[in-house]
């Protein structure tokens, strides 16, 4: 299992490692993501699976079914070699193959049907590590640069015909991405093939190795081993749970172990004597949770949109960016001193403003984040003009729309018109309570179908924020209602079941997307997939173009000499600040480059921006190494990685040196992730700009 972007995956092998196999999670249930065979499967699909050798097999339209045109890099080839696999903390593969040795498949990112991106064009071959002659097990510890590799050497070489088996010897290596190929420790594990005593697989917890041997007796089923120094400590052995015996380990993979935050071990190791797994406890004392940490620091907070003294009319969409150490727990809108609207406590932290009852003249907007701990911060405050009380933006007007119900006037007075625009479908409508919003009437009407509904609108080309409203007030539980979601054409939610998302019945949330129209239309189209699709409310805004974002990466608002305005550190996920006084060449703004965000994981920025054409500007300086190779990493923006094995140092020429890369991107989803994934040390920057 792992959590990769934001996202939970399941990686799978079978007996005999030919496959792996990735599935997503939605919900509570997995759905087929990714296959990586090395070799045809027998009998599976013909006609859809390739004829003949290894492919990648991705779910590009997120179905969860297999078409042909999803095969990709089918060469023909077939690989019998593979008997290792492993997926690190930041969901790279890696492979153990009998024929080549090691080697990475990296994460490319995840696609827009919430798959991760594999591809072996992108593979990183290694060969086989010194001493070995040949491999068949592999694990990498992503936060630390160590590999684990299992097979046979020259001094303890394979004497034995058997397949499968992982080897004579678990040899560890330290910093091996950054180059190392130097042995830390070599353990030589027990080899009797006339007695069955062969390692079948190993695996790495904590500061503990574990060696599971292939049939087991009342003496030894799985070793273990120091992870720092090799020494053997503990084995453990079948109680008398289980009548002290247990049969084979006859998975490749059939041994994994995991440590408690008490210090304990689980050892969970599979036998086929009576088709079973066992768990073994190992050390570790229970004890009462640590006393909580005091969290004094507040949230970073910075309003993105509108910009200050922008003339704003009709509904006018504010959109803040906040992040924190531990986690924003709210966002509240303030105009003229004066909260608006209610609390947001997720992102995308977006809210309209109808200005319409506003009066004319000047307005100041701030937001105010908090944390869980109570800590608290107020945006800078952003003046607008309004120059009348006509809706819209230019000939653009605001299309609000009660599913299924009649016309109504909500809190912040805008005004919802009675269901229209629709094609097919029927009312539906319940008087009970509805939670988690202040407009509980939009979500007690809709409107569904068991075919396609459609919503269709004619608008000027622009730039739109479309709002869909959701609430089930039908179903009581998860599956019965699934539905796509395509805007334009555009899927924007797939197999959307609004109770699994909602967590409940009669339980308000709401989905907003940025689209820019081209056509004259917006066409909303609702598909069922189980059961009928529906919609409660939604609304169409007109978004006025929307200033740079500029954020100082580990730093506080800075203002440039040409006047332009950089916002605190503000949109990461993860990480920390640093900072020097060093002076700053290349450069006629050295304060950007003298604060910086750095993490020894992957780090992680997000922004919510207009569909179209965008400009990423990434500033960097090296502040802290003083050659090349050191700080290497790879920059991804929505998934494409746009760096390669990136080098601060090297690309500026020197440390204390500025060094910009302008990368342009065009956005459909409404948001601009930049991830930035290390190979050797920590990834850092120093400052982001995206018009």
């Amino acid at each position: 299992m792992r959590n990769l972007q934001g996202r939970k995956y399941l990686f799978l092998t079978d007996q005999y490692s030919h496959f792996l196999t990735i599935y997503r999670f939605e919900g509570e249930t997995t759905a087929p993501a990714g296959f990586i065979a090395n070799i045809n499967v027998p009998n599976w699909m013909p006609g859809v699976q390739p004829s003949g050798g290894r492919w990648i097999w991705r779910d590009l339209n997120g179905d969860g079914n297999f078409q042909s045109n999803e095969f990709l890099e089918a060469d023909g080839a077939s690989d019998w070699s593979v008997w290792g696999w492993d997926v690190d903390s930041r969901g790279d593969i890696w492979v153990a193959s009998e024929g080549y040795g090691v080697r990475r498949m990296p994460l490319q990112g995840i696609d827009a049907a919430g798959n991760p991106i594999y591809t072996r064009s992108s593979a990183v071959a290694f060969g086989v590590p010194a001493p070995f002659t040949q491999i068949e097990r592999v694990k990498y510890i992503a936060e630390t640069d160590t590999l684990y590799v299992s097979g046979y050497t020259s001094s303890r070489p394979k004497t034995d015909s058997n397949w499968g088996m992982a080897g004579t010897e678990i040899i560890r290596y330290n910093n091996w991405q950054a180059g190392n190929r130097n042995p830390a420790w070599r353990v030589s594990v027990p080899y009797d093939p006339n007695n069955n005593r062969y390692l079948k697989a190993f695996t790495v917890a904590g500061s503990r190795v574990f060696a599971g041997m292939l049939a087991s007796s009342g003496s030894e089923n799985v070793f273990t081993y120091d992870a720092a120094t090799g020494a053997q400590s503990t084995s453990l052995v079948p109680g008398p749970e289980v009548g002290n015996q247990m049969g084979w380990i006859d998975m490749t993979h059939g041994l994994t172990a995991y440590q408690r935050s008490n210090g304990q071990y689980l050892v969970f190791c599979e036998e086929v004597l009576q088709a079973k797994v066992l768990m073994y406890q190992m050390g570790g004392t229970p004890t009462a949770p640590p006393p909580a940490q005091t969290d004094t620091s507040a949230p970073a907070i910075a309003i993105m949109a509108p910009a200050s003294g922008a003339t704003v009319s009709g509904m006018t969409t504010m959109t803040v960016s906040a992040s924190d150490n531990v986690g924003v727990a709210g966002v509240q809108f303030m105009v003229d001193g004066a909260k608006y609207g209610s609390e947001m406590t997720a992102a995308p932290y977006t809210m309209g403003w109808n200005t319409s009852g506003a009066a004319a003249g000047t307005h100041v907007i701030t937001a105010v984040a908090r944390d869980a701990a109570g800590n608290q911060a107020t945006s800078p405050s952003v003046t607008v003009s309004i120059a009348g009380t006509t809706s819209g933006s230019g000939s653009a007007k605001i299309i609000a729309v009660h599913a299924g119900g009649a016309a109504y006037t909500d809190s912040f007075g805008q005004v919802w018109s009675a269901d229209y625009g629709y094609s097919g479908g029927n009312a539906y409508s319940v008087s009970n309570t509805i939670a988690n919003t202040s407009t509980p009437a939009l979500y007690q009407t809709e409107r569904w179908n068991n075919a396609p509904l459609q919503y269709q609108y004619a608008v000027p080309n622009g730039s739109y924020s479309v709002t869909l409203k959701f609430a089930e007030l039908y179903y009581t539980q998860v599956g019965k209602r699934v539905f796509d979601v395509a805007i334009n054409g555009a899927t924007v939610l797939p197999k959307l079941d609004v109770f699994a998302t909602a967590g409940s019945a009669f339980k308000a949330f709401d989905r907003v997307f940025n689209v820019t129209v081209t056509n004259g239309q917006m066409s909303i189209l609702l598909t069922p997939v189980v059961g009928e699709a529906k919609v409660n409310a939604l609304m169409i805004t007109p978004i006025a173009t929307a200033p740079a974002i500029r954020v100082n990466a580990g730093g506080s608002t800075y203002a440039a000499p040409d006047a332009t305005q950089w916002s605190a550190d503000s949109g990461y996920t993860g990480g920390n600040a640093y900072s020097v006084a060093n002076a700053i060449s290349n450069t006629t703004t050295p304060a950007l480059y003298q604060t910086e965000r750095w993490n020894n994981g992957t780090l992680q920025y997000q922004f919510s921006v207009a569909n179209g054409a965008h400009t990423v500007n990434l500033k960097f300086a090296e502040l802290y190494y003083n050659q090349a190779g050191i700080r290497v990493f790879d920059v991804l923006i929505n998934g494409t990685k746009v760096l390669a094995s990136f080098d601060r140092f090297a690309a500026a020429g020197g440390a204390f040196r500025a060094v910009d890369k302008q990368i342009p991107v065009n956005v459909t989803n409404g948001q601009i992730t930049i991830q930035l994934v290390p190979i050797s040390k920590e990834p850092a920057i120093n400052g982001i700009e995206i018009n």
